[in-house]
């Protein structure tokens, strides 16, 4: 979230471009992480089955918010893109921090 506060109030070109890669290296793993915690939480005969309903859902998200989205920002202008933004990566640091703690799988 520090990284979009950096995009959206510091008025450089350079700065926003490299707060915005970062932001994109720092969640990309956040989807494969998910299905680790996800395998790691479920029995085993779920693993397939939960993993196909969470790439589901997953992918119905980024269908659906962002027509959400633009909608929202075509009626109410492009101000209200970065509050949104902020919102979602709150509620996906929020989700994150409400799973159960995994201890190490020890093979």
């Amino acid at each position: 979230m520090a990284l979009e506060l950096v995009f959206w109030l510091v008025p450089q070109f350079y700065v926003s471009a490299v707060a915005v890669s970062l932001q994109g290296f720092f969640l990309g793993p956040l989807f494969p992480a998910v299905i680790v915690v996800m395998t790691r939480l479920l029995p085993k005969h779920l693993h397939v089955s939960a993993v196909g309903f969470v790439a589901a859902v997953g992918g119905s998200g980024g269908a659906l918010l962002p027509f959400a989205t633009g909608a929202l920002a075509q009626a109410k202008g492009v101000q209200v893109l970065q509050p949104i933004i902020l919102a979602f990566l709150g509620l996906l640091l929020v989700l994150w921090l409400c799973l159960p703690r995994i201890g190490k799988k020890r093979d």
